[in-house]
């Protein structure tokens, strides 16, 4: 068995169990396959859960957050592309109608593609860019359908940070979700598309690990605590107003435009305060 394969059953997995206040997280050991069981009874007998080299103890910890659960979004078929399930439509439940990309099926479920980038990402000169596309955008008449624009120094707490390709992924989603009144537009679910694992894996997640641990990894503080906590908020925010937020882990080649458009908001004059950008449900 290599490395790898050793560090992945000898994890611990999460178990997720929704609360009317927010959600309860369960560290539970992963299940062993039957040959092992034998072999660990000893440690089983002693008080704890043989995992690997480690023994937990048998009480499960809990952790309870005040914020509503990100879900990630799964289509029944992996292969079905976002351009497939959402199409660019008007939505049947307000007035005037919202432009956007709509669910084939529910036109209260919207989709957003999001991105962001780093130029010379590591090195000496790092330039980030975000953006976000939530509608096609038209010549007659003339509408935007997305924002593109350069990662601020600063964060939403005023603190200074680096640019880096990660800080500037979770920017854009924290972007598109602040942007507009979304319940206005009669919708009831947001999926953000995203193509990074980074960004799907954190907030649906190692963002319960972190909360556990005080925001600490490895003894080091998390990286982008301002932002994580940024986007926690909004996603407990919308769901006290009816709108879910759920992610959905696309392909590189199916998020080409908002990679396009962070590329061109990485090459912008250099932002130095957080903006709080907003737009109008048209």
């Amino acid at each position: 068995m290599s490395t790898a394969s050793r560090n992945r059953s000898n994890a611990h997995y999460f178990d997720l169990d929704l609360q009317d206040e927010g959600f309860v997280v369960v560290l539970l050991p992963r299940p062993k396959p039957a040959a092992q069981k034998e072999a660990s009874s000893s440690s089983s007998a002693s008080g704890g859960v043989a995992i690997g080299p480690r023994a937990l103890p048998k009480k499960t910890v809990e952790i309870r957050a005040k914020f509503g659960v990100p879900v990630v979004f799964e289509p029944s078929d992996e292969n079905v592309t976002p351009q497939d399930l959402f199409q660019p439509s008007y939505s049947v439940v307000t007035m005037p109608q919202v432009h956007g990309f709509l669910h084939a099926e529910d036109s209260t479920s919207l989709l957003v593609y999001t991105d962001g980038v780093c130029l010379d990402n590591g090195g000496r000169r790092p330039r980030a860019g975000c953006a976000f596309v939530f509608r096609p955008s038209t010549q007659d008449p003339p509408t935007e359908g997305s924002v593109n624009f350069r990662l601020e120094r600063t964060g939403p707490t005023d603190e200074i940070h680096p640019q880096t390709n990660k800080r500037a992924e979770l920017r854009a989603v924290l972007g598109a979700i602040r942007y507009r009144n979304w319940r206005q537009g009669g919708f009831r679910t947001m999926i953000i598309a995203t193509d990074s694992d980074y960004v799907v894996r954190g907030v649906t997640r190692w963002v319960f690990v972190w909360l556990r641990d005080n925001w600490m990894r490895h003894k080091q503080p998390v990286q982008n605590k301002d932002i994580w906590e940024a986007i926690l908020h909004e996603i407990k925010r919308w769901r006290r107003q009816g709108l879910e937020i759920k992610f959905w882990r696309i392909r590189k080649e199916w998020n080409k435009a908002a990679s396009a458009l962070a590329r061109e908001g990485a090459a912008k004059v250099a932002e130095e305060r957080f903006i709080n950008l907003s737009g109008m449900i048209a």
